[in-house]
């Protein structure tokens, strides 16, 4: 074990805050570190029932967490490893501490969690309803006012107002603004027509929830940090209950979780965070505050600790990474908004470590541009290096290495990943397209239910195509269209009596020598067992159905939560047949009804050989031996907040403003009383260095994703001087020329 994390390994109590660099052992260390405060506990007799609570960003990261401290747990020989701590997401902690006490807060008992799917729907109703006002709106925010009757920009106003509502909304509730303060607030200011249609599209969306009694993610953080201040005994209780509390990925909290915990250790203290402030790169769309981890550390209370060592990466990319680090400071010194990467600079491990940092593919960082050493047109780009990654996995030994492309945007991604298959390159695209697999996943158990309510050849041959071929295929639609014959049924005849006929078949019946007909007798077996489980509750059915439908972690875990989805149903409309569960679960499949899944991205694995394509957020968390890092232009990256474009800053709005920016600080400069000193265009500037703040850390993300070998790849655009190399890119190539003519002169002396 390493020096620092034998430190955090005995902590005590107070507040602490750990800092670790990519590929330290982060959650080895925060998982070995509830083990032994879960020891602590259970040693201790006046600690009763007190649990260890550790909480999380994502629900992946928690699965893995709870797996993990269960292992270690288990193999310090715990009888009871499952028992003395609680790990969950802070959404899911603030769900249990609303449920706790609903009325409290002013809801029913079955008050229900909308998504963010379902949010923007609500939003997009309310927009449409206003049509008028949104034109008066967009006439006070165009350029130029004839751009109203222009059917294509109003319509990409349209689109952007919808965000813009859902930004304020969510900044509102951030602030713990319900409508009526924040009429309050904005009582004296002067634009109506914005802030009118504001407050009443946000009066109308809060009402609707009251309506439905549902909250959306936002108002659940909201409305427990409500409880636990205007509810000092259930405050008092949860604390006894978890008088430690761990915070894994603290960078991602946003000012609402952290008084959440905040009240949860107001009394002990007991709060470790845990992240690194270089790898928060949600700022932008989760409402995440990269400044609070920072803030936490340097409070005089707070015991800091650092994991610097990190074995994943070669030492090239390492001291790459490091110099990234170091720029950034340098650069950003005379930029006060644009807050640069944070200390420690990653530190090789020690060499009788055992994740020894990996020899590298030499060169282990190099950047890649076209003759001329200009960056070439996105479209260009794209193409060689799809070539370029054809021709290197082609290589003797390429398939032993796992490869990955990282790109800035979704859009990006899927062009890449059509680019490589066009070439025959094997593709993983499984981080970028994953809605198509949970809903035919969803689609098959519903057939699998409708063969027990009503057995039939189209639920059959469904649940052969989608799951039982040697070649799955997917189910499109409800409909299945010219699905694969299953082996047998030509045998069993036409008419109502088909499927019992099928059914029948004995081993003979099927061609032993097919593998088509080896999967068909599978999936025979498979129906008897559950037409003999027609008297099972349907969601004990779908568990029972999922071990013979599917295989992996993740399907297995949809599974769970359907069955656990239906549950929920039955005992809320009091019945338990198979068509109206089989009914709502292809609501789920359509998106009519939205629940909590697992991410796939939980249960991903790479590959070698195989080229994994992912954007760079979506890359957080993972590694390959091998990475391309694309779309390195300044349009991406940008470097400068006053004179680079920016996603925010768009052409039809007056001196290209941020609009949601700027009307959240009316709000702030209200909320202080010093509206007076708001100055148009200010906010803007402050958000775009912001962005800038989050893309030097998004950069140093896809960095450290790379063991052995990382490309920089630049481009100019869509079109030709449309955009320009990114500053990082000219950067670190400067810096890479540098390190390679040192390493090509000899040696002095």
């Amino acid at each position: 074990m390493r020096a620092g994390q034998k430190a955090v390994l005995r902590y005590a109590g107070g507040p602490a805050g750990i800092s670790a660099v990519p590929g330290s052992g982060k959650t080895f260390t925060l998982s070995l570190l509830a083990c032994k405060l879960i020891g602590d506990l259970a040693r201790d007799p006046d600690a009763g029932s007190a649990e260890v609570l550790v909480v999380t960003f994502a629900r992946s990261a928690a699965a893995n967490i709870r797996q993990r401290i269960r292992e270690y747990r288990a193999a310090m020989g715990s009888r009871t490893p499952g028992l003395g701590y609680t790990v969950c997401t802070l959404h899911s902690l603030a769900n249990r501490i609303v449920r706790d006490r609903p009325g409290t807060v002013g809801l029913g008992a079955d008050f229900r969690v909308l998504d963010d799917h379902e949010t923007q729907g609500f939003i997009r109703s309310f927009i449409g309803d206003e049509t008028q006002r949104a034109k008066a709106l967009a006439a006070v925010l165009f350029e130029q006012s004839r751009s109203v009757d222009n059917a294509k920009v109003f319509g990409r106003f349209r689109r952007d107002l919808e965000s813009w509502i859902y930004t304020l909304f969510r900044e509102f509730k951030l602030r713990s603004l319900t409508p009526e303060r924040l009429a309050s607030v904005l009582r004296d200011r002067g634009d109506q027509v914005v802030w009118s249609l504001m407050l009443d599209l946000y009066a109308s969306y809060q009402r609707q929830l009251r309506e439905l009694d549902a909250v959306d993610y936002t108002d659940l953080l909201r409305l427990a940090v409500e409880a636990l201040e205007q509810d000092p005994e259930l405050c008092s209780r949860l604390e006894r209950k978890w008088p430690f509390v761990l915070e894994d990925e603290a960078q991602d909290s946003n000012r609402l979780q952290e008084r959440i915990i905040g009240c949860l250790t107001r009394g002990q203290g007991n709060w470790i965070r845990v992240g690194d402030p270089n790898q928060s790169i949600s700022t932008t769309f989760t409402g995440a505050d990269a400044k609070l981890l920072p803030a936490f550390l340097a409070r005089t209370e707070t015991r800091r600790y650092e994991l610097p060592q990190s074995g994943r990466c070669a030492r090239p990319i390492l001291e790459a990474a490091n110099h990234w680090i170091t720029w950034s400071r340098e650069f950003y010194r005379h930029f006060a908004k644009v807050d640069p990467l944070e200390p420690p600079l990653i530190a090789p491990t020690d060499a009788d470590d055992p994740q020894p940092n990996p020899r590298g593919y030499v060169p282990q960082v190099c950047s890649y541009l076209p003759v001329g050493r200009q960056p070439a047109v996105w479209d260009d780009t794209c193409d060689r290096m799809a070539d370029l990654i054809r021709d290197r996995l082609r290589r003797p030994g390429a398939d032993t290495y796992s490869w990955a492309v990282l790109v800035p945007t979704q859009q990006k991604a899927n062009q890449v990943v059509e680019a490589l298959r066009a070439r025959a390159v094997p593709v993983d695209d499984s981080l970028v397209r994953i809605s198509d697999a949970r809903r035919i996943l969803i689609e098959t158990v519903a057939y699998s239910l409708d063969l027990v309510v009503s057995p039939n050849l189209a639920a059959l041959e469904a649940v052969w195509q989608a799951a039982y071929a040697p070649e799955p295929k997917l189910v499109e639609t409800e409909a299945v269209v010219e699905p694969e014959e299953v082996p047998g049924i030509d045998k069993a005849g036409e008419g109502p009596t088909a499927f019992d006929a099928w059914l029948a078949l004995e081993p003979e019946g099927f061609d032993a020598s097919s593998e088509a007909s080896q999967a068909a007798w599978d999936l025979q077996a498979a129906v008897r067992r559950w037409l003999d489980a027609v008297s099972l509750p349907p969601d004990e059915f779908v568990l029972l159905a999922a071990q013979d439908l599917f295989a992996t972690p993740f399907e297995l875990a949809v599974c769970y939560c359907l069955a656990g989805h239906l549950g929920e149903h039955m005992a809320r409309e009091r019945h338990h047949d198979f068509a109206s569960c089989s009914a709502l679960l292809r609501r789920v499949a359509s998106g009519a009804e939205r629940i909590e899944l697992p991410d796939e991205a939980s249960t991903y694995k790479a590959e070698s050989g195989t080229v994994t394509v992912c954007t760079m957020h979506g890359a957080k968390g993972l590694e390959w031996d091998r990475v391309f890092l694309l779309g390195l232009n300044n349009y991406a990256f940008p470097a400068d907040p006053e004179t680079d474009q920016f996603m925010s800053r768009l052409y039809y709005v007056k001196d290209q403003w941020d609009l949601p920016a700027e009307l959240m600080a009316v709000v702030d400069h209200a909320l202080d009383q010093r509206l007076e000193e708001f100055m148009p265009g200010v906010a803007t500037v402050d958000n775009c260095a912001a962005y800038v703040s989050e893309r030097l850390r998004l950069l140093y993300v896809g960095l450290t994703r790379a063991r052995e070998q990382v490309v920089l790849v630049p481009d100019c655009g869509r079109s030709r001087n449309q955009n320009a190399q990114a500053e990082a890119h000219r950067e670190l190539d400067d810096y890479l020329a540098k390190v390679h003519a040192a390493h090509a002169q000899p040696v002095s002396g």
